[in-house]
């Protein structure tokens, strides 16, 4: 944490200008748990944005004190508004519980993916469920080198996600919020990865 400023200088500035801003949503990483002064701050790195663009991979984000989660999740969505100090933030209203979505997170790794690809190794249908409250659902997915493109489709062959990225955009984010439950497929196409992997989505 930067320690040039004092906490009551930094809670000054943010309650002057952070309101004003436009609120940025992201899927980060807290890297170091909140410090706790007149105002608490987190340290996030960005694992994906999904409005608007923050103005570092790593970030670090304020809340009063009394406006904690008592159960924050170390992966989230969040909602972020800038400040006048660079690469801060805070959550609307200084408050934690605002800032943070109920999503979750499920995750595809390489060696998977690969064994689907070759046939040298298992290669079962992956079944994920959520619960009812949880309204934005992803999947983490490998990257497959420079350029990487993955399509999901439903039982009938429907194409209802698609991700484009390069390398440098990774780990891909498949975003699996409002989709109905039942079947899917997921078909990677990248220099150095391919194939086809089957998704069961159940809600609990």
């Amino acid at each position: 944490m930067k320690t040039i400023l004092s906490a009551a200088a930094l809670l000054f500035t943010l309650l002057a200008f952070g309101q004003s801003e436009q609120p940025i949503k992201v899927i980060a990483k807290r890297i170091a748990p909140a410090q706790c002064d007149k105002m608490c701050i987190a340290r996030y790195s960005i694992l994906k944005n999904v409005q608007g663009t923050p103005s570092n991979t790593t970030i670090e984000i304020g809340c009063q004190p009394d406006k904690q989660l008592d159960n924050s999740p170390e992966t989230a969505l969040l909602t972020i508004i800038p400040t006048k100090l660079k690469d801060y933030y805070i959550f609307p209203d200084y408050d934690e519980r605002k800032g943070v979505e109920n999503a979750k997170f499920d995750s595809v790794d390489r060696a998977y993916w690969e064994a689907c690809e070759t046939g040298n190794g298992p290669c079962k249908p992956l079944a994920f469920s959520r619960t009812a409250d949880q309204k934005q659902w992803f999947l983490v997915v490998p990257c497959g080198g420079t350029y990487t493109s993955v399509k999901l489709t439903d039982g009938n062959g429907k194409r209802v996600r698609e991700i484009n990225a390069k390398y440098g955009e990774c780990p891909l984010m498949l975003d699996l919020s409002n989709l109905p439950d039942g079947k899917y497929f997921a078909t990677m196409v990248s220099a150095g990865l391919n194939g086809k992997i089957e998704i069961n989505l159940q809600t609990r």
